[in-house]
């Protein structure tokens, strides 16, 4: 998964950048540009269109499983500011 871990990192290194709109038309997002994306352009120049779909797919992978974890912290936060706030139920009337 060599090419798929450079993706991810790529889209990391590129995140918030100025003038770079990833969701513009190619010619004016701005990736054409980037040093960072001449490197992982020329290793996928010679891929047919299923091999791209799945790398693509790798590189989802990939952040999913690095976010996962942080979600179930996310959630315990949540959890605990509510309950140190005092949850409070209305009385069933």
């Amino acid at each position: 998964m060599g090419l798929a871990r450079d993706l991810v990192e790529l889209e990391a290194q590129l995140r918030g950048r100025a003038g770079l709109d990833l969701f513009s038309p190619l010619e004016r997002s701005g990736l054409l540009e980037t040093p960072e994306c001449a490197s992982v352009l020329e290793n996928t120049r010679s891929m047919d269109p299923a091999h791209v779909v799945r790398l693509c797919l790798q590189a989802l992978r990939i952040q999913y499983e690095e976010t996962q974890p942080r979600l179930l912290d996310a959630e315990l936060v949540a959890l605990c500011l509510s309950i140190s706030r005092g949850l409070r139920v209305p009385p069933r009337v």
